[in-house]
Formats: structure tokens, sequence, C-alpha cells
């Protein structure tokens, strides 16, 4: 009598975590910088019919720098070769993982300096075009604020996207394949 439920169970449990993996989920990605750093991941799952979760908030890590190790020429060309395939690899991640998400909104509000008045006004210059062309767009709202007096980088970012997990499977797996597998 015990078996049967248990296989019923787990039966349960497959059908659900698949249910999981192959329906739409919505994340919600906030950032702030001032006055207090803080950022937070908020998920919902079923395409948000469901209430959202927290998965990550305020991260700080209290690690500290490890010193570096004396390499010698040979293992240091080495290492420039994987470094270079791990960032081409990381560069193809990045593009599979944004072909398969829908990004719902963006809003970005950033104050900026950097302690010369000239140079943050050619800064400004460069993304003045990029902040008034947003405003055609629907889901995109940026703001960039120049500070022409002091040295600074303060603002907030959030980002609402809507992704299928079962679809991130492939990027991920190539992205495993390239930097492990068996030609490493």
């Amino acid at each position: 009598m015990l078996f049967p439920l248990l296989l019923w169970g787990a039966a349960a449990l497959l059908f659900i975590l698949a249910l999981l993996v192959s329906t739409p989920w919505k994340l919600h990605v906030s950032w702030r910088s001032a006055p207090k750093n803080h950022f937070a991941v908020r998920a919902q799952a079923f395409g948000g019919l469901v209430p959202s979760f927290e998965l990550a908030r305020d991260l700080h890590s209290s690690t500290k720098a490890k010193p570096a190790k004396s390499r010698s020429r040979l293992g240091a060309r080495r290492k420039s070769l994987h470094t270079v395939q791990s960032l081409s690899a990381i560069q193809d991640l990045v593009k599979g993982l944004m072909r398969r998400l829908d990004v719902e909104d963006i809003s970005v509000d950033a104050e900026f300096g950097s302690g010369d008045p000239a140079e943050t006004g050619q800064l400004y210059g460069l993304l003045a075009p990029l902040t008034f062309s947003t405003h055609q767009v629907q889901n995109i709202h940026l703001v960039a604020r120049p500070n022409f007096n002091e040295r600074c980088l303060n603002g907030g970012a959030c980002m609402r996207v809507r992704l299928v997990p079962i679809t991130l499977v492939i990027p991920i797996a190539l992205f495993a394949w390239c930097l492990y597998g068996p030609a490493r």
C-alpha cells in the first residue's frame, strides 16, 4: 500500500515540476544606489497568476580579495587563451539568454558626474540622444541627470522580464559545453 502511494506522490511532484518549468514566469529586478544600496529580485510563477516571492535581496559579500599567485609565462599564456574562450562563451550565453527573454519594461534613473564640468557635459551630450529617443518607446524610460559639481554615480534601475525557464536550458548547456566539454 505504501509503494503505490509513493509512486503517485513522485508522479505528482514531477508533474508540478514540469508545469513550473514550462509555464511563463515574471521577474521584477530592481536596484537603487541611494540612500543605501538596495537590490531585489521578485518572481511570479504561472505568468503572474500566483503571488510573487523574493529570490534575492541586498546581497552584500564580506569576502576579502585573495592575493594573486605568481604564475609562469606558459601558465599565463594558457590562462589568457582560456580567458578569451571564456569571454566568447559568456558573450554567446548572454545573446542566447536575451533572445529568450521578453522584456516588459525598463526604467533607469541616474545622476552622474565626473568632477569636471566639461567632461560631464560631453558625457551628457553622448547620453542625451539615447534618453530622448526612449520617450518614443512606451516600455523604456531613461532619465539621466548630469551633476556638474561633484563626481558621482547614483540612481536606480527597475526591469520586468517574462521568461519560460525550460527555454533557458539550451543556451546554458551550450555555455557549459564550451567551457567544460571534451575538447577542454
